[in-house]
């Protein structure tokens, strides 16, 4: 299967290298301007965020020189996708997790459908929805599901070549982002979307992608996507604020996104000159400290605590706790210090690579994983995403799907053994 060169683990790290030097050449004027906060970054702290992406990049070489075999042909692949995207059983259990998405979605969000909660967030007077929604977990965390049937819903759209497929595909990518749009603004969780578009793009382009230039700009037109949709959130958010001061709603939109992946960067130097590593996986592993199981109450307790003194009470004194997040890198270096922080972010590398390399050779595994592993990528600038709490349920239902896939297949091969076995 044919990539882009925006999917290459070793681009994207590129990409993250560059803004990292930006954070460090921005003034200090510019920080207090748009931040709120001191520049902290130093050439050292710059020296090892672009450690940790050099372990992540080198282990990405390493994942992809892991993958061995033949690749498969595209038009054979295209073929295994098609007959599992319409298979009757495959498609009911896209539709039995979608309605479980739906159900959590009702109650968690159904109680913000008042008319009072939607006229406060329009007249900019907060997010009120935040007082009356029902967070659940284990439940409203079914929410999540959105994210690994976007993936599939790329795939049918794109390849789907019966109508009742391509219409069952594009009304349920439909349902997943009006309902991540509502909770984005709702909710000021604009991650909700982010993280459904991404995957359904991605698969889309995987199966669409036969090398025209036209998906090589895709690029530009997303990022000017995001800038516009960043706006409009902040706009409700907090222009109401930044409108006294002399600028307009375009240069603070674009400035005010910038401000988060830079803000990052001085995070990066703040957790490393103020924070002392916590010496748990409480960013690379979160989900651990946020099972709503028995047993795992301590674990919660412990992860609260520490993120809530630790990492935003010091930001309250060193930083701004409105831009709290450390970069990945950041995050691998709150966790287990400077040393064993960068050298183990060689892992999530090579599993970037092997996914990607799996992609190109046509590997059932690395279709439905990547297109969700790419949020993380795209993320990695931020956050460490791919064990946050919020990814536990994507992963489940991957590789559920991914196991019917599997099934799918190994029955379609037996029956071209024995043709008097019907298809599923």
């Amino acid at each position: 299967m044919k990539t882009v060169y925006w999917m290459n683990p070793l681009v994207i790290m590129s990409a993250w290298a560059c803004i990292g030097a930006f954070s460090l050449l921005m003034s200090p004027e510019m920080y207090y301007l748009l931040m709120r906060t001191t520049k902290t970054i130093e050439p050292i702290h710059l020296g090892i965020a672009l450690a940790g992406i050099g372990i992540f990049s080198l282990g990405a070489v390493l994942g992809m020189f892991s993958v061995s075999g033949q690749k498969q042909a595209r038009n054979l692949v295209i073929e295994d996708l098609t007959f599992i995207l319409q298979s009757v059983r495959f498609r009911r259990a896209c539709l039995i997790y979608a309605v479980l998405m739906m159900v959590a979605y009702a109650i968690w969000l159904g109680p913000t459908l008042n008319p009072s909660v939607i006229m406060a967030f329009f007249t900019g007077k907060g997010f009120v929805g935040r007082d009356v929604g029902n967070q659940i977990g284990g439940i409203t965390t079914m929410t999540q599901f959105g994210v690994a049937l976007a993936v599939v819903s790329g795939y049918g759209i794109a390849l789907s070549t019966k109508r009742n497929c391509q219409t069952f595909y594009s009304r349920l990518l439909f349902l997943i982002l009006f309902l991540a749009l509502y909770r984005s603004f709702i909710w000021s969780e604009r991650l909700a979307l982010v993280e459904c578009a991404i995957p359904a793009v991605t698969a889309w382009t995987i199966a669409k992608n036969t090398g025209q230039a036209s998906f090589r700009i895709a690029p530009v037109l997303a990022a000017a996507a995001v800038v516009f949709f960043f706006g409009t959130t902040e706009y409700f958010r907090s222009w109401n604020f930044y409108s006294q001061f002399d600028i307009n709603i375009a240069y603070f939109s674009a400035s005010r996104f910038l401000s988060y992946y830079v803000s990052s960067f001085n995070n990066l130097a703040v957790s490393i000159e103020y924070f002392e590593p916590s010496g748990l996986p409480l960013n690379s592993m979160n989900f651990l400290f946020k099972l709503p199981l028995p047993g795992f109450e301590t674990l919660n307790q412990i992860q609260a605590e520490l993120w809530e003194h630790t990492f935003m009470g010091g930001l309250e004194r060193f930083g701004n706790p409105e831009f709290n997040l450390f970069t990945g890198v950041g995050m691998m270096i709150s966790d287990f210090g400077i040393f064993w922080g960068v050298v183990l972010l060689l892992i999530p590398g090579f599993i970037s690579g092997r996914l990607y390399r799996l992609v190109q050779f046509g590997r059932l595994s690395g279709l439905f994983i990547f297109p969700v592993w790419m949020i993380g990528l795209l993320e990695f600038g931020r956050l460490l995403y791919w064990g946050t709490s919020r990814t536990l349920f994507i992963w489940v239902l991957i590789f559920v799907l991914l196991s019917i896939a599997g099934s799918l297949i190994r029955a379609s091969a037996r029956a071209r053994f024995n043709p008097s076995m019907s298809q599923t």
